[in-house]
This record gives C-alpha cells, sequence and structure tokens, in this order.
C-alpha cells in the first residue's frame, strides 16, 4: 500500500492552510448537523419547552466541543513535531501523554460542565421554565462528549 506524502512547507500556504484546516471545519459542521438533529426529534416528539431548552444549551456544548477540539490540535502539533524529527520515543511517549490530557480535559470539563451549567444559563439570562429542562439535556451532551 503506497502513501501519499503531503507537505505542508512546499507550496502555496493558503492552499496548505486550507488543507490543514480542512478536518476542523468539517468536525465543527459536524456537530452543527448533530444540533440541528437534535433540535429536530425534541421539537417533533417532546414540545416547545425542551426545543427551547436544547436551542439555548447548543452555545454551552459548541463551547465544550470547541475547547476539546482547540486541546487535541495543541496535542496533534506536538506529536507532529516528534514525527517530523524521527524520535520514535518521543512519539510514543507523546502519544500516550495526549491520550492522558484527552481524558484528563474531558473529566474536567464533565465536573465543570455539570456543576455550573445552571450559574452558566442563569447568565445567559435563560428563561427560568428552560433552565431545569437545559440542565437534564446539557447534563446528557456532556456526560456523552466524555
Amino acid at each position: 500500500m503506497s502513501q501519499k506524502v503531503i507537505s505542508l512547507t512546499e507550496g502555496s500556504l493558503r492552499k496548505n492552510i486550507f488543507i490543514f484546516s480542512l478536518p476542523l471545519m468539517c468536525t465543527n459542521l459536524l456537530q452543527v448537523l448533530f444540533n440541528m438533529a437534535d433540535v429536530a426529534v425534541v421539537g417533533q416528539f417532546v414540545g416547545s419547552h425542551a426545543l427551547g431548552a436544547v436551542g439555548s444549551t447548543s452555545l454551552l456544548i459548541a463551547l465544550y466541543t470547541g475547547f476539546l477540539i482547540g486541546v487535541a490540535s495543541g496535542m496533534n502539533i506536538i506529536v507532529a513535531l516528534a514525527v517530523g524529527a524521527g524520535k520514535e520515543k518521543d512519539i510514543r511517549e507523546t502519544v500516550h501523554t495526549s491520550a492522558l490530557i484527552a481524558l484528563l480535559c474531558g473529566l474536567v470539563i464533565l465536573v465543570i460542565g455539570i456543576s455550573s451549567a445552571g450559574l452558566i444559563l442563569e447568565l445567559m439570562k435563560t428563561g427560568k421554565i428552560l433552565i431545569c429542562q437545559e440542565n437534564i439535556f446539557d447534563d446528557i451532551m456532556i456526560t456523552s462528549q466524555m
């Protein structure tokens, strides 16, 4: 099986940055589509208050997801540096450390998200009727991202 090697240090900078950013853009697009599916299902089967809860919570979920994508991008850069230098030991250590950091970040997001979602929603001036349902939905979404 042959591999295609893509060099980001040669050629058009604009094209290389676009190619590098494409997976990140696709990840965000998938997150938006996932949220749209939530809205469609909840709006069809549950009711207007639940739909409002899902809509208000989507901003928090995007915040958590964006943070985790940023952490993963930073870890990818460190792994890429080790791969570029050809340091096999550093690659293994970096991948293992990255997995541990990802797990710890997920746990921190889980704890912060569940414990502070109500406060954040109040700061966003969300209606009292929606906050109870939003907390339930937010807890489910945060736990599922873990």
